[in-house]
C-alpha cells in the first residue's frame, strides 16, 4: 500500500502486513503534516506534469472520499500503479518520459494490471475543434478533454466505478479557477526551454490520440510526415 501526504506530496509503502485494516492517521516525517489514510477507500491515480492540475481534480476526488495519488511522468505513474494498484488511473496523453497513451498500452497488456480503469485526458484546450472521437484509447476505458474536468470527470468516474458512492463529504465549493497548462514564473532561458518541449510534446500527443490508424499507416508505409502534413502543418 503507498499513501502520499496531502500537504507536501511525499509518498510512503506500507508492506502488506502493517497495512492497516480500518482508517488510520499518519505523521509525515518531512512536513510533519497529519493526515488520515482509510486502505477501504477507493485510490484514483491522477498523473500529469501540471502541479495546479493535479491538486485541482484532487480537491475534487477528495470531496468525494477518494484516496489520490498523484504523479508528475509516466515513469513514476507506471511505478505507482505496479505498487498501489489502484481503482482508476487519470492519465495525461502528454506526460513526459512515457506517454500517457503509452502508459495506458502497457497497463492493458499486463495481466496483473490490466483491470485497472483507465481515463486519458485529451491535452487540448480548444473546444471547438475536436468533435469527434479518438481513432483508438489504446486500450483506456474512456477519455476526456481537459476542459471538461469540473463538468464530466465525476459522471464518467461513476459509469467506470458503479459500485462505488460519490456522495461528497460536504458541499463542494465552487471554483472558477482556470488549469493552467504552464507553470507560473517569470521566463527564465530554462524554463523557457521547458516549456517549448512542453508544447511540442502537447501538441503531437493530441496528434498520436486523433490519428492513430494514419500513423501506424504512415510508419508501415514510410510516408508519416506526408500522411499528417495539416495536422503537422497546424501544430
Amino acid at each position: 500500500m503507498i499513501v502520499q501526504c496531502k500537504k507536501c506530496g511525499i509518498r510512503y509503502k506500507i508492506p502488506p502486513e502493517r497495512t492497516p485494516k480500518g482508517k488510520t492517521r499518519f505523521r509525515c516525517t518531512r512536513c510533519k503534516h497529519v493526515f488520515s489514510v482509510n486502505p477501504r477507500n477507493t485510490t484514483i491515480l491522477v498523473a500529469k506534469d501540471n502541479q495546479d492540475f493535479c491538486l485541482f481534480v484532487k480537491e475534487i476526488l477528495e470531496e468525494r472520499n477518494f484516496q489520490v495519488l498523484t504523479a508528475k511522468d509516466g515513469v513514476e505513474a507506471l511505478e505507482i500503479v505496479r505498487q498501489s494498484q489502484p481503482h482508476l488511473a487519470i492519465l495525461d496523453v502528454a506526460l513526459p518520459k512515457i506517454y500517457g497513451f503509452e502508459l495506458c498500452e502497457t497497463i492493458k497488456s499486463d495481466p496483473q494490471m490490466q483491470d485497472i480503469r483507465i481515463i486519458l485526458v485529451a491535452a487540448s484546450y480548444r473546444k471547438a475543434r475536436y468533435k469527434r472521437l479518438p481513432e483508438s484509447l489504446y486500450g483506456a476505458d474512456d477519455y476526456i478533454e481537459i476542459h471538461h474536468i469540473s463538468d464530466q470527470l465525476l459522471n464518467k468516474i461513476r459509469l467506470l466505478l458503479p459500485d462505488v458512492p460519490l456522495q461528497p463529504n460536504k458541499p463542494a465549493p465552487a471554483d472558477d479557477r482556470e488549469i493552467s497548462s504552464t507553470p507560473p514564473g517569470p521566463p527564465l532561458d530554462d524554463k523557457i526551454r521547458g516549456k517549448v518541449e512542453r508544447l511540442a510534446r502537447t501538441m503531437l500527443s493530441d496528434i498520436a490520440l486523433y490519428n492513430e490508424a494514419r500513423i501506424k499507416e504512415g510508419l508501415l508505409a514510410e510516408d508519416l510526415p506526408e500522411r499528417l502534413a495539416p495536422e503537422l502543418k497546424e501544430a
